[in-house]
């Protein structure tokens, strides 16, 4: 190989560099907006399980079979929450490792995508938090009337989970 087509050792490190500095932002301010919401993990587990809440029967209430799902499903919610709320920070530090790689043409293109992609996935999980309203009465309809409802958290979680991810993502 001669040298001219042999890719410059220098450049590779500092691209490398560059790119574990936009990763550490990233985690940083995750977690730094992770901390800050950990005040409200309550307030903000009540705001996502109203809609299981409403669906109950009157005094029903959801049961934690384990010793920390509890603890471990508030955590993960509160992460989600930071997540979503720091993605356009993270999606900038995407954009700011890969938009001098890339043309002119092709930075105008892809700006816009990325604004109304993320939009549109906010969307989605705003709508599916509204189908929860619908979906959880009439999951609530179907128990036998001899069999008491008591949801379980980390059941109600895992099928949340996904749910506002796939909403997300279709929309």
């Amino acid at each position: 190989m001669s040298e001219e087509t042999e890719f410059p050792e220098e450049s590779f490190l500092s691209h490398l560099v560059e790119l574990r500095t936009r990763l550490v932002r990233s985690v940083v301010a995750v977690l730094v907006v992770f901390c800050c919401l950990f005040y409200w993990h309550e307030a903000i587990y009540n705001l996502l399980a109203a809609p299981l809440n409403a669906a109950l029967p009157s005094q029903g209430r959801m049961q934690a079979t384990g010793m920390v799902t509890g603890f471990s499903v508030q955590m993960e919610i509160t992460f989600l929450v930071s997540l979503v709320l720091t993605w356009p920070f993270v999606l900038y530090q995407a954009w700011s490792f890969v938009a001098p790689g890339l043309y002119a043409h092709e930075r105008h293109q892809v700006l816009p995508l990325v604004i109304v992609s993320t939009l549109l996935f906010l969307c989605g999980m705003v709508f599916c938090y509204f189908v929860f309203y619908m979906l959880f009465p009439m999951l609530a309809s179907w128990v036998p009337k001899d069999v008491e409802l008591r949801p379980d958290i980390l059941e109600f979680w895992r099928l949340s989970f996904p749910m506002f991810i796939i909403c997300g993502l279709v929309f």
